[in-house]
């Protein structure tokens, strides 16, 4: 259960440091309130409803410990949330209302464009935000109270040096993401970086949130033949579709999917190969530059961090670098 509130904590460290130089809003009523402003509806839910599931989860626990302790005194944690449903205006309406008209000084905002739209009212109304977020530009001077929560693109494609590493053969990279801040940045980052690596770039491509039907897109990509399908901040219910839609296509084409999910854990739960399984993806990671970094977190069955289907037509798992026993 820590490892996945590790970014929630660390966020709300830099709410509490922030608040212990002056924590006069909250004084009167002993209450800090957090403002999240998140998708809970729309197809970005899947991400929006456990931001604000966890944030409330790590706030119930401080205060059944009675709450905050700043200087001595104790603060009760507080949650103000609405949902954006991933639409720009949404997003810009509930932030202006978090701000103006529920008082909140400490926000978090999900989704690149929606936080890209909302910097100016960050900025003029001195809220600092925790995005769960990222574009180009997000984090930098000119926007001096937001900062990164969780890994962003320059940090999470530090990976690709491990699957070059134990997975030499693999050399055509294609790309998968949403039309958008975050899926721009996103391509951008990933692109430059896997190109120095010296991965030849096969086939980049953009959809809307709300796509339901994949199979156009990758028809055009597997028409490339790329060894690698990278889905980069595609969402987590996008990438299922991806799969469900075109399965036996891309099967068809030699690429094996590999993602984390529960398919998978169930399989192993059902064949009595889960502890097996987590000690060989542990011994294969051992030495990848995020588990070293400290940015790689596993949850008890050890599965590989989002955004990346990684295909290999000789039927061996791009998660170890060895075949399982038999």
């Amino acid at each position: 259960m820590r490892p996945q509130r590790s970014a929630i904590w660390a966020a709300f460290l830099a709410v509490a440091a922030l608040v212990a130089v002056g924590a006069g809003s909250a004084r009167a009523a002993d209450v800090i309130k957090f403002g999240i402003s998140t998708p809970l509806s729309g197809p970005a839910a899947p991400w929006g409803i456990p931001h604000k599931q966890a944030t409330e989860l790590i706030f119930d626990e401080i205060n059944a410990q009675g709450g905050l302790d700043l200087g001595g005194k104790k603060y009760k944690l507080e949650v103000v949330a609405y949902d954006h449903k991933y639409v720009i205006a949404e997003g810009v309406a509930t932030v202006n209302r978090l701000i103006a008209k529920d008082g909140v000084h400490y926000i978090s905002i999900l989704g690149g464009a929606v936080v890209k739209a909302n910097e100016e009212a960050v900025n003029e109304g001195r809220v600092l935000n925790l995005p769960l977020a990222y574009a180009d530009g997000l984090v930098s001077t000119k926007n001096p109270l937001t900062f990164h929560s969780f890994p962003s693109p320059p940090e999470t494609t530090t990976f690709w040096k491990w699957i070059k590493q134990n997975h030499p053969g693999l050399k055509r990279v294609a790309t998968i993401s949403p039309n958008d801040d975050t899926g721009w940045w996103s391509i951008k980052v990933e692109t430059g970086f896997v190109q120095k690596l010296g991965y030849e770039t096969v086939a980049k491509e953009f959809f809307e949130r709300t796509m339901t039907d994949f199979n156009p897109v990758l028809l055009r990509i597997l028409a490339q033949k790329p060894d690698i399908i990278s889905v980069l901040a595609s969402p987590a219910g996008s990438v299922g579709l991806i799969i469900k839609q075109d399965q036996h296509r891309l099967r068809q084409s030699g690429l094996r999917l590999r993602r984390r999910g529960e398919e998978g854990a169930e399989r192993r739960c059902e064949e009595g190969r889960r502890r097996p399984q987590r000690r060989r993806i542990r011994e294969s990671l051992g030495e990848s530059p995020l588990r070293r970094e400290g940015l790689l977190r596993h949850r008890q069955s050890d599965h590989l961090p989002d955004a990346v289907l990684r295909g290999e037509g000789r039927g061996r798992d791009p998660r170890r670098s060895t075949p399982p026993a038999s």
